[in-house]
């Protein structure tokens, strides 16, 4: 099923090529189409599913040099009770580092002690590392797996915007960004037909 779906995608990518006629036509309007199809719904959803509250914490992220995921429990001040903004998975309860008995062969915990029985690990936190060495003396146990994870999405991104880098290729044909060094004399079509440009008549006086 997987990779007759992926032959299938790779046929319907190919296909506007083969029958849209002029390639680099073609490729504008499938490029322009994919930036206001993709920027489009990412603005539908931001806009009308994303609260204030969230908003706040992207914008924050900005300004929140060092925050890496460690592995912590939530009783951050070790007084025993769920203090305001402790409750990092928001689940209510004061939450502790479960042990981990097993990993599969790509890190992921398969097997843990489930002490508040929620179904899923608890031990993950973010904490500044600068802040956290101030303050212990050392610094926090990193969670490598979402770690790992933002590596992922960084190099997606990437990887996207390389893609989309090829597209520039083409762009020199509409005659963008060469200004006066290169590209189509934006003078030229203001000048009668017989009628030399100035700047030709300084080159065959110098001739």
């Amino acid at each position: 099923m997987v990779n007759t779906l992926a032959f299938c995608l790779l046929d319907a990518v190919t296909l506007p090529i083969l029958v849209g006629g002029k390639v680099y036509n073609m490729m504008q309007f499938v490029m322009t189409t994919k930036i206001a199809v993709v920027l489009g719904f990412c603005t539908i959803v931001v806009v009308t599913l994303v609260s204030a509250e969230n908003w706040g914490h992207v914008f924050g992220g900005f300004f929140k040099f060092g925050n890496v995921p460690i592995v912590a429990g939530e009783d951050r001040n070790e007084n025993g009770q769920l203090d305001e903004g402790e409750d990092f998975d928001r689940d209510g309860h004061l939450d502790t580092i479960e042990p981990i008995y097993r990993k599969d062969a790509y890190g992921n915990i398969t097997e843990w002690d489930d002490i508040d029985k929620d179904g899923k690990w608890d031990g993950e936190n973010v904490d500044n590392v600068v802040l956290a060495y101030y303050r212990d003396g050392e610094f926090p146990t990193l969670f490598l797996a979402q770690i790992a994870l933002l590596g992922a999405f960084a190099g997606y991104a990437g990887g996207g915007g390389l893609g989309n880098s090829t597209y520039s290729n083409f762009r020199p044909r509409q005659r963008v960004g060469h200004g006066q060094s290169g590209g189509r004399d934006p003078q030229r079509r203001w000048w009668p037909k017989n009628h030399a440009q100035p700047h030709r008549q300084g080159l065959r006086h110098q001739q």
